[in-house]
């Protein structure tokens, strides 16, 4: 399936944030491959990338660094989010002042 993936930093900038993603299959599987998102545009302070995807489960994940960074993150269309249970799109993720990075993580299902 054909996702679109949008990354929107609370000042338009592409410092300090990346992308990946990854196939999951069961919690005692190897250690899942990471693959980075790397083609995006921008546009307004928006960045988006694209990404075919198989049907399955997936990691997506935004890793930011520098303290007070945040950022919003989201799939068009959006997929059924399975973890953590009862979230939804976007992920939002910030980097509390008194810390330099952090991860934010959501798995989802492809049809």
């Amino acid at each position: 399936m054909h996702y679109k993936v949008t990354v929107e930093p609370a000042d338009g900038t592409a410092a300090g944030w990346f992308v990946q993603y990854f196939r999951w299959v069961s919690p005692d599987a190897p250690e899942p491959q990471m693959h980075d998102l790397l083609a995006w545009t921008e546009k307004g302070g928006k960045f988006t990338a694209e990404v075919d995807l198989a049907p399955g489960e997936y990691g997506l994940v935004c890793h930011m660094i520098l303290a007070g960074r945040e950022v919003s993150v989201r799939l068009d269309p959006a997929p059924k989010v399975t973890q953590p249970r009862g979230q939804q799109w976007p992920l939002a993720v910030s980097v509390p002042a008194t810390r330099t990075q952090i991860t934010g993580t959501r798995y989802f299902l492809v049809p």
